[in-house]
């Protein structure tokens, strides 16, 4: 492709074998290339003077570029060569959507070299390339100059070099990566990383998994970035890559809604592909007679969760759960997901004044997910932890006694849910959520119309007692005509340290502190709007208050 071809030139479903340059040739054109395979040759794709093409579907296999090939040096780009031309700004920037590197050798970027060029890379998977005796720069991608690549949602797996597994930058070069996995990839000495910067180069990455890899993860240049926008370690849990399968388990940190997971979205280039059963529950189902089946269903809740095994699902069909079996429901201490299937508008537990909907007492951790349910009616708490940390995520918690009752280091993470008009007549902690010597992650929830005697929306107690509440919306908690004493959203005590980031108070009432009450506790407000809350004993104090002496609220930027 030479003659400034655009993508309505396609190349679609060949397999090209054995060439002796590269496959396919782009100067100066931008071809549809689909669904072909370029294996066994010297090069799969060569892309020169601002050549643009888009690759989808495509996989670069088991091809070689040696050193000294027709005297050209050192041997570049095995699968993908993008350069510039005669012009400096003449780069070449394909984007290639779910394609495929495997086994691809030269001795610098065996799947991918860039010259000053900026190629997009979505979705795609980077498995074993590069030299096994380790004589590769950058086993998957080699960045020489310029801006450099955008990889999204890529997966690197086992790719080897003598450093840069993943990927290798010299010359001021630059490249950001997003939601992407790079799992056990190896590097020869131990001064070397996955990824390499030479020449004041530079790399982005954002929530990405870094695990297993040689010689370290967030080294080099990724050094520092290890819990920073949304970078993370964790095992992926892929499902077989023995057998070529690197989609991920149901209960892999690079899921959307794991807690470890910021981003919302899929890390990795693939998804679920191995998760484990999913057994139905429906209110016309039978816990005798059923399978688990979507044609012959459980009943209750803890029929779904008794048939589970670790990476299991239990779905719930729309519609009103009660009654024994979804009550006073345990996980028993296993990891699996709890979900409904069109969301909490239409899958209602209702616990009908019973003490509680979901018991944690097992050790349960961000593992055990509670998602996309409506939970009210309980007496006590609709979900009690005890030395438990699940995730609840995606639920709205409504008309209990308590919402979430966190008792002795239960750090669950809640997202994204709606705590709204939990209610007890008399004197009670808060009614929203409860942290006894626990600190969990509360991350986008919305509190509104809590309120008890003496609290609201969040009651903090313990030392070891250190929530934070990131994002959160606190509005009109506590009873109206001032009959909540105080701390209508938040109330700390007994040594706890509250910590909110970002988060709106609007509209609270109590006679003392209707945004913060403290008493012998402190607490922390970053980048947060604290407006028009009603304080009734004593106005000038305002909305915060400090009761015991040595108290204190910090407010940043607030």
């Amino acid at each position: 492709f030479e003659n400034q071809e655009d993508t309505l030139s396609v190349l679609s479903g060949l397999t090209i074998r054995h060439a002796s340059e590269e496959a396919v040739w782009c100067d100066g054109a931008s071809p549809l290339i689909r669904d072909c395979i370029f294996a066994d040759g010297i090069r799969g794709i060569t892309c020169r003077d601002a050549a643009s093409p888009f690759i989808r579907s495509c996989t670069f296999r088991n091809n070689e570029f040696p050193d000294n090939y027709h005297q050209s040096g050192a041997g570049v780009g095995a699968g993908l060569y993008c350069i510039v031309g005669l012009d400096p700004g003449s780069g070449s920037n394909p984007v290639l959507d779910s394609c495929i590197f495997e086994d691809n050798r030269a001795s610098r970027g065996a799947a991918i070299f860039t010259l000053q060029s900026s190629p997009i890379l979505r979705n795609c998977l980077f498995r074993h390339n590069g030299y096994p005796g380790f004589q590769t720069l950058g086993g998957a991608i080699f960045v020489s100059g310029g801006e450099g690549p955008l990889v999204v949602n890529c997966t690197f797996y086992d790719n080897i070099a003598s450093t840069g597994s993943a990927m290798a930058l010299q010359l001021d070069a630059h490249a950001v990566l997003q939601n992407c996995l790079l799992a056990y990839n190896r590097v020869r000495t131990d001064t070397n990383a996955v990824i390499r910067c030479q020449d004041a180069s530079s790399v982005d990455m954002s929530y990405s998994d870094v695990f297993g890899n040689a010689n370290g993860n967030f080294v080099g240049c990724l050094s520092g970035m290890e819990g920073i926008n949304g970078n993370f370690s964790a095992d992926p849990l892929f499902c077989d890559t023995a057998a070529g399968n690197f989609g991920i388990r149901g209960h892999s940190p690079c899921v959307p809604h794991h807690p470890l997971n910021r981003s919302g979205q899929l890390i990795g280039a693939y998804g679920v592909t191995c998760d484990g059963p999913v057994w139905i529950v429906a209110t016309d189902g039978d816990d005798i007679t059923g399978t688990g089946t979507y044609q012959y269903p459980f009943a209750t809740i803890q029929r779904g969760i008794d048939q589970c095994q670790t990476g299991d699902t239990v779905l719930l069909r729309a519609g009103t759960f009660s009654g024994v079996g979804n009550r006073q429901v345990s996980f028993g201490g296993k990891a699996v997901v709890v979900t409904s299937e069109y969301g909490y508008d239409s899958t209602i537990v209702d616990v009908d004044l019973a003490s509680r909907a979901f018991e944690f007492t097992g050790g349960e951790d961000s593992l055990s997910v509670l998602h996309g349910l409506t939970i009210r009616g309980a007496a006590e708490a609709a979900v009690y932890c005890d030395g438990a940390s699940p995730t609840i995520d995606n639920c709205r918690l409504c008309f209990n006694v308590a919402a979430i009752d966190l008792w002795n280091g239960s750090d669950a993470h809640i997202v994204d849910c709606r705590i709204d008009s939990n209610m007890v007549v008399g004197y009670n902690n808060a009614t929203g959520v409860r942290c006894h010597f626990s600190s969990p992650v509360v991350e986008r929830c919305w509190f509104e119309a809590n309120a008890s005697l003496s609290g609201g929306a969040v009651y903090t107690s313990g030392p070891s007692a250190q929530p934070v509440f990131a994002a959160c919306l606190f509005v009109r908690n506590g009873y109206a005509d001032f009959q909540t004493s105080h701390g209508a959203a938040v109330e700390a005590f007994n040594q706890s340290l509250p910590k909110l980031i970002n988060c709106t108070m609007y509209g609270n009432q109590a006679v003392w502190g209707p945004a913060v009450h403290t008493q012998d506790a402190n607490a922390e407000l970053s980048y947060s709007v604290v407006a028009f809350n009603q304080e009734h004993a004593y106005p000038s104090e305002g909305p915060i208050q400090t009761l015991s002496p040595g108290d204190h609220v910090t407010l940043i930027c607030s």
